[in-house]
């Protein structure tokens, strides 16, 4: 059976909330208008990063979304970029370092603002080093180069972007494909990527 599906059913938060981001009514009207691009064709990229060290329960949803495209006429393939490999810790760098940057005037006149957990994390961004900066912002550039070699073979990529459902609230780690995981690193190791290629 063939569905007579448009990226809407799938998308349609994601390209509204994407279109406000952009700011400018050239590019917010590009998201609107992906709204309408049927499925059917569309080349589809599974993210072999972006599918690893899944729950079950995350696994199978991926892998139920990506059925149902296929079912709509989608067109999909492997895809593999290893230059992602280590741009969660990267993008802790350019992250803090940028947040340090930006909340400095404050935090040092008026540290008590801020919470323990967010003063403690912008404390970390003030401690890396320039040549920390400068190796992170190289991984950068490669982590872009690799996501715009690939948008000249696929359209869209597919994948989870947390790798467990919901945690109870308080929970420091959890335990995912076998192994304990902070839950920080957890919850961003698959869209750190995206955050640093953008």
């Amino acid at each position: 059976m063939r569905y007579r599906t448009s990226s809407s059913v799938f998308t349609r938060p994601i390209y509204l909330v994407l279109g406000v981001i952009a700011g400018s009514r050239s590019r917010s009207a590009r998201y609107r208008e992906s709204l309408n691009r049927p499925v059917e064709g569309m080349r589809i990229g599974l993210s072999e990063y972006h599918l690893r060290d899944l729950d079950a329960e995350v696994a199978k949803a991926v892998e139920d979304a990506t059925r149902l495209l296929a079912a709509s006429g989608a067109r999909l393939s492997s895809v593999e970029m290893p230059k992602l490999d280590g741009a969660l810790q990267d993008s802790f760098v350019i992250g803090g370092a940028e947040a340090a940057a930006h909340h400095e005037r404050d935090i040092k006149s008026q540290p008590n603002a801020y919470g323990p957990k967010v003063r403690e994390r912008l404390e970390l961004g003030f401690g890396f080093s320039a040549v920390e900066l400068v190796r992170a912002e190289r991984k950068r550039l490669r982590v872009m180069a690799a996501f715009a070699d690939t948008f000249r073979e696929v359209d869209v990529l597919a994948g989870a972007t947390l790798p467990v459902a919901a945690i109870p609230i308080g929970a420091e780690k959890i335990r995912v494909a076998g192994r304990d995981e902070p839950i920080t690193q957890a919850y961003m190791r698959l869209t750190a990527p995206q955050s640093m290629g953008t």
